[in-house]
C-alpha cells in the first residue's frame, strides 16, 4: 500500500490548520497507509478525539527531519508555515496554505524550483488571492471541512453567541468591540438577551486577555468560556438564535491581510445549528454568507447593533434566516472536503 506523510508545524496548537491535515489523514487513510509527524501516538490520539476524528489506522512518526526519509513516502501532505520545503520530485507532493501570508520571497527562484511539480491549495479564496501574488501561482481553494451534521437545531433561546480563540497572535476576534455592541443593545431596550464568548487559551498572553475581557463585562448577561468540551459548545451553537463575528474590524488588512478570519468554520457550524450569522464584511465570511439570504453583514458597530435588533424584532425574519443558514451550511461538509483530498491523491 502506498504512504502518504501528513505534516504540520503547528501541532502543538491543534486550530483550524490542524484540524484540516487530520481531516486530510482520515480521507486518505481509506486508501493508503497514512502517518503524521507527531511526536508521540499518545498526542495523536488526544488529538483526533479533540477534533471527534477517526485516526485509528493513522500513525504517528516523530519529526522527519531528515530528506532521505521523505523519500520513503509516495505522497506528503503539507500545512505551510509561509516557507516552502524541499521535498522530493517524484513524489505527490500538497501544500496547504492556511493563512495568507505577505512578504515571505515567494517569487524566489528558491521557491520556484521547490514548488516543481507541487500541487497548492487554499483553504479560501480570500487565501488564495494573496497567495496567489505572492508566490506568482495559480493555487486551488479546497475550503475546510465542517462536520456539519453533527451540529443540530434546538429551541433556540435569546441568546447570541460568538467563538474564537484568545489571543494576542493571531487575527483580531475583537471580543471587545462584541461586548461593547452588546451593551448598546441593552441601553436600546431589548430584554432578556444574553450572550457567551466561547475560546480557547492559546498562550499565557490569553490569560490576560481573558481577565480583560471578564472585567469588561460585570453586572453584564455575558459569560466568557475557556476551553469547552465538544459536546458543551455544540449544545450552546444549537440553544443560540444569532452568531456575532468581528474578526479583522479596524485592522489594516492590506497589510495585514492574517488579522481577518481566513475562512470561518465555527460561522459554518453556527449556521449548521441554526443561528443567524452577522459578521464583519471581511475575509473569508464573504464565500459564507450570502448578505440577506442566509446571513447580515455589516461594515460597523452601529450596522451590527441596527441589523441586530431588527432580527430581535422579527421573528418570521430569523426563522427564514436561520433555514437558509441551515441548508448553506451543508455546502462545507467533511463529506465534499474528502473528495476534493482524494481528487488531489488521484483516488
Amino acid at each position: 500500500m502506498k504512504r502518504i506523510l501528513i505534516h504540520s508545524p503547528y501541532w502543538h496548537i491543534g486550530g483550524g490548520g490542524e484540524r484540516y491535515a487530520l481531516t486530510a489523514a482520515c480521507c486518505l487513510s481509506k486508501d493508503f497507509s497514512v502517518s503524521a509527524d507527531f511526536a508521540s501516538q499518545e498526542n495523536l490520539d488526544r488529538m483526533g478525539k479533540n477534533f471527534e476524528l477517526g485516526l485509528n489506522s493513522v500513525k504517528a512518526v516523530g519529526k522527519i527531519a531528515d530528506v532521505s526519509k521523505i523519500k520513503s513516502y509516495d505522497g506528503i501532505f503539507w500545512l505551510s508555515d509561509g516557507s516552502i520545503p524541499f521535498l522530493p520530485l517524484f513524489n505527490t507532493k500538497v501544500i496547504h496554505f492556511q493563512a495568507p501570508f505577505k512578504n515571505v520571497d515567494g517569487k524566489s527562484l528558491k521557491n520556484k524550483l521547490k514548488l516543481l511539480g507541487a500541487k497548492v491549495i487554499c483553504n479560501s479564496e480570500y487565501t488564495k488571492k494573496f497567495i496567489d501574488k505572492e508566490f506568482g501561482i495559480n493555487s486551488k481553494v479546497v475550503y475546510p471541512p465542517v462536520e456539519t451534521e453533527k451540529f443540530k437545531p434546538m429551541e433556540k433561546d435569546k441568546l447570541i453567541l460568538t467563538v474564537g480563540r484568545f489571543s494576542s497572535s493571531s487575527q483580531f476576534k475583537r471580543h471587545d468591540l462584541l461586548i461593547e455592541a452588546f451593551k448598546e443593545l441593552i441601553k436600546s431596550g431589548i430584554k432578556g438577551w444574553r450572550m457567551v464568548i466561547v475560546g480557547k487559551v492559546e498562550d499565557p498572553q490569553s490569560l490576560k486577555i481573558i481577565s480583560g475581557l471578564r472585567s469588561q463585562i460585570k453586572g453584564l448577561p455575558i459569560a466568557v468560556k475557556t476551553d469547552l468540551e465538544h459536546e458543551r459548545l455544540k449544545l450552546l451553537y444549537g440553544q443560540s438564535s444569532i452568531y456575532w463575528h468581528a474578526a479583522g474590524y479596524g485592522a489594516d488588512l492590506n497589510n495585514n491581510p492574517e488579522r481577518a478570519e481566513h475562512f470561518g468554520i465555527s460561522t459554518v457550524e453556527a449556521m449548521a445549528a441554526g443561528a443567524v450569522p452577522l459578521s464583519f464584511a471581511a475575509g473569508g465570511q464573504l464565500e459564507i454568507i450570502r448578505n440577506g439570504e442566509n446571513g447580515f453583514l455589516w461594515s460597523n458597530p452601529r450596522e451590527l447593533i441596527s441589523l441586530t435588533k431588527k432580527i430581535i424584532d422579527d421573528d418570521k425574519l430569523r426563522e427564514r434566516i436561520s433555514l437558509s443558514a441551515i441548508n448553506r451550511s451543508g455546502n462545507f461538509s467533511q463529506e465534499i472536503f474528502c473528495q476534493e483530498i482524494r481528487k488531489l491523491f488521484n483516488c
